[in-house]
């Protein structure tokens, strides 16, 4: 206890400690590979000491037919009631001694299958969505303990209910997917990279886009370019070919092409006309 004690005070932590006594040298690494079991499998305990005798496992059933409540949940827009219910869920096991590791693990494949289920429905990628470090940090800790498991669970809960409240307000996609075009003219883009960074399929997000402006993502995206190229040929002494691919054109003959057809005139033409005006 010493030294779990000393752990909490000077690094401001916890820690559970498991032991084989009395261990034969043949034995060790035996031993160490069941200690190595039972403190993987602990998920409750909180500055406890155990000794291998003394711990014992538990071939706990895994059952959550609730999983279809807390769907419904979800689909409200009721993520406080979700983690709540969640949380309790797992105290209620923990508190009758009916929680360990391989349910925690279950639980979570559940939970992430019904989540995906109800993004899905919402057109939004939940592997895209979920694709971060802090995601990845958190469900890489979250087999460790009930509280690394709960964070996980509100984390995923809480940002798909966010996602899904943004989404639903089809201005905000719109705008979010025109500031990326306006500040990545340069580079190339397609609708699955827009697609991308609202976590949207494609598909949806260009009937989305569509309805919203009245203007395709295409027909969008090549008026900005265009844009941006008179602005550029009027405001500057920037040759033709550079500012073609400033506006995210490889081919100068197609950008030509593309300007003429929106402007009547070619990018010269323009510049010469504007300069006399």
């Amino acid at each position: 206890m010493e030294f779990s004690s000393q752990v909490t005070k000077c690094l401001s932590s916890w820690i559970n400690c498991y032991y084989q006594a009395d261990c034969p040298l043949t034995e060790i690494r035996g031993s160490f590979l069941d200690v190595e079991d039972i403190s993987s499998d602990d998920v409750t305990s909180f500055n406890k000491i155990y000794a291998l005798k003394d711990y014992q496992k538990k071939d706990i059933p895994y059952f959550l037919p609730q999983i279809r409540e807390w769907e419904l949940l979800l689909l409200s827009g009721k993520a406080d009631d979700l983690v709540a219910e969640t949380h309790a869920h797992l105290d209620r096991q923990a508190a009758r001694g009916e929680l360990n590791m391989p349910y925690i693990k279950a639980m979570r494949i559940d939970m992430m299958q019904m989540i995906h289920t109800v993004l899905k429905q919402r057109q939004i990628s939940a592997y895209d969505l979920f694709s971060d470090e802090r995601f990845d940090r958190l469900r890489e800790r979250s087999l460790l303990s009930l509280l690394d498991m709960k964070r996980y669970l509100e984390y995923i809960v809480r940002t798909a209910s966010d996602y899904m409240n943004f989404t639903s307000e089809s201005q905000s996609v719109v705008g979010r997917v025109k500031e990326y075009i306006n500040s990545h003219l340069s580079e190339e883009i397609t609708r699955n990279s827009m697609a991308k960074i609202v976590y949207l399929n494609s598909d949806y997000l260009a009937r989305l886009f569509k309805k919203e402006t009245g203007q395709s993502l295409g027909a969008y995206l090549q008026d900005r370019r265009i844009h941006e190229a008179k602005k550029l040929l009027v405001q500057t002494n920037i040759q033709v070919n550079e500012i073609a691919q400033r506006v995210g054109y490889d081919n100068f003959s197609y950008f030509s092409h593309t300007f003429r057809e929106k402007t009547g005139v070619t990018p010269n033409e323009y510049r010469k006309n504007m300069n006399c005006l």
